[in-house]
């Protein structure tokens, strides 16, 4: 058994005292999550199935059995355990091959365990390699098929940064030469990185360690591989952060699709793309075109189209029928000033192929995937408003949007109209950033999507938390560190799906429910967050949440809940 086996089932012997009685049913509730555990476990081929069930047994009778100690009812506790454990495990072994079990959500689901008994069981968390094939209310006869998208974005590699440096050194960012060596012990950038500065070699080697352990079926690259220090760049040092990580991903993981997005910080400088890409040509779109084509991420049809401006479609592999369109909305962001030489250009054309694509996905019955770096609000206004009638016309075929650039774990809802009686029609995602400046904890995130409707079914976070592991500060590169499963989207926030409906309603609630917010406020900010907020801060995420335009952003500012309305 590997040591995270082991330490996951230490975790569980600590959380339980050894006088309980069966609280719930045949099964106690300590006794259930042990036998989740192992079943991943034994799913993993981490241990044998029958090894599996004597350390269920043996952990059962530690607890309930031996020393004298009699369980309470009709059973002794011999019995109970050795039962329970012959009876329960092969159903958790074959159940578990089908699909992911969450300790927490299924020993609640079979009554062995209340609300109440659990701690947040991190450990737990953490050992989830495989996420769930079927959420409850979408299984069929048979089971649904998943495939299994990974979403990482805003990486800003540091290549410079150095262990042991002042992490403050009056810069936007830190950690790298000239800077001194820290003063301190609180001043000094650790091996995992620091909340002062950009992403080290460490952290991304383990992102990508992490991912080939996960295997997902494709991986979608939202943008932003260079690090912050803007004030120091060059053209040929974003392309050649941009390359390098490329490079590291395509190492990492081979035989994975990836469709690569062009991020603000790949330009130089940081936001400035010229509104005729082909005077970027030489030394942006035709570098990264070549390195993307000599990696397989391209072929030599989207190569075609990548070299026009940064974007391009293809087909998704795995999901039927299903289409991904990669926009380069660099070329429409508030931050680039060269539309101020016209802010009403279609930029190389990028939305009259945006237009023309979705329609012959439309003639096609094809599902469509749309992937950009920025979120729509961050986009010109003329821009925003373009991105958001194409989504409307075309409502019935995307399945979903994935962007970057915020750094928050994050979503936004697009409306039918910008009327008072418009529908949520379609929602896109961002999983916070890889990036650690500002006091972020290093996230990515896997959606499940069914195979055959294309429906996002659930996704997973996963978060290398610095401050809880012990990495801030720590010099050592021996102290462990690993990117757990924080949370699955539909659990987290009891949705019954994860509809644009569902997610309008979830932003709704937030508007009153203090908990609710504060639960969603700790994860966008990427778990480094006690919670507490403003009103104002709550006002601005939700309208956010809310409006993929400023009218409706403005439109949920303006109907804002008056505070003596709230519990």
């Amino acid at each position: 058994m590997r040591l995270t086996s082991v330490l996951a089932l230490a975790s569980l012997f600590t959380l339980t005292s050894a006088n309980q009685e069966l609280p719930h049913g045949f099964v106690s509730c300590e006794l259930c999550k042990a036998l989740v555990v192992l079943a991943e476990q034994v799913v993993k081929g981490n241990i044998t199935e029958d090894a599996a069930k004597g350390v269920a047994i043996g952990y059962c009778l530690a607890e309930h059995g031996g020393l004298g100690y009699s369980c309470r009812g009709k059973w002794q506790c011999n019995d109970v355990c050795r039962g329970a454990v012959n009876e329960y495990a092969p159903i958790l072994f074959e159940i578990a091959r089908i699909k992911f079990l969450d300790p927490k959500a299924t020993c609640e689901s079979v009554e062995a365990c209340s609300s109440a008994d659990f701690p947040e069981l991190e450990m737990n968390k953490s050992q989830s390699s495989s996420p769930p094939l079927a959420p409850p209310g979408l299984m069929h006869k048979e089971p649904i098929k998943i495939v299994r998208i990974a979403q990482v974005t805003d990486i800003h590699y540091d290549p410079l940064y150095t262990v042991g440096l002042n992490n403050d050194c009056g810069e936007p960012t830190c950690c790298r030469p000239p800077d001194m060596a820290a003063p301190s012990y609180n001043a000094t950038a650790g091996h995992f990185g620091d909340y002062k500065c950009d992403t080290p070699l460490s952290v991304l080697k383990l992102m990508m360690s992490t991912l080939k352990e996960l295997n997902p079926d494709v991986l979608f690259l939202t943008g932003d591989d260079p690090p912050h220090d803007v004030w120091k760049q060059s053209q040929e040092f974003n392309v050649g952060v941009t390359m390098n990580v490329s490079k590291m991903f395509a190492e990492a993981l081979p035989s994975i699709p990836v469709f690569p997005v062009m991020g603000n910080h790949q330009g130089f400088p940081v936001d400035q793309f010229r509104i005729h890409p082909q005077e970027d040509a030489g030394w942006l779109y035709n570098p990264l075109t070549d390195l993307y084509l000599s990696l397989g991420w391209l072929n030599e049809t989207t190569a075609v189209q990548y070299r026009q401006g940064g974007f391009f479609t293809a087909p998704l592999p795995r999901v039927d029928n299903a289409r991904v369109v990669v926009l380069n909305s660099n070329l429409q962001s508030k931050g680039n000033l060269w539309l101020l030489l016209n802010e009403t250009a279609d930029n190389a054309g990028m939305f009259d192929f945006f237009n023309s694509t979705m329609r012959s996905a439309a003639a096609n019955k094809e599902k469509v995937y749309i992937l950009l770096h920025h979120p729509p609000y961050a986009m010109k206004d003329t821009y925003a408003q373009a991105f958001t009638d194409i989504v409307r016309e075309h409502q019935d075929m995307v399945k979903g949007f994935f962007f970057g650039h915020n750094h928050n774990d994050f979503y936004t809802v697009v409306l039918s109209s910008d009327s008072n009686t418009s529908t949520p029609i379609a929602r896109g995602f961002v999983p916070s950033s890889i990036s650690i400046l500002n006091g972020r904890n290093p996230s990515f995130r896997i959606y499940d999507v069914d195979q055959s409707s294309g429906e996002i079914v659930d996704f997973h976070q996963y978060r290398l938390d610095l401050r809880r592991q012990g990495l801030l500060n720590n010099v050592s590169e021996h102290q462990p560190a690993h990117f757990e499963l924080v949370y699955s989207g539909r659990q987290e926030y009891n949705l019954t799906d994860l509809s644009a409906s569902s997610m309008w309603q979830l932003a709704q609630r937030m508007k009153l429910d203090d908990a609710l917010f504060s639960k969603w406020f700790i994860n966008f900010n990427s778990g480094n967050s006690n919670g507490t907020f403003t009103e104002d801060e709550r006002k601005e995420c939700v309208c956010h949440l809310q409006g993929s335009t400023k009218a409706l952003s403005d439109r949920c500012k303006q109907t804002w809940p008056k505070l003596t309305s709230r519990d």
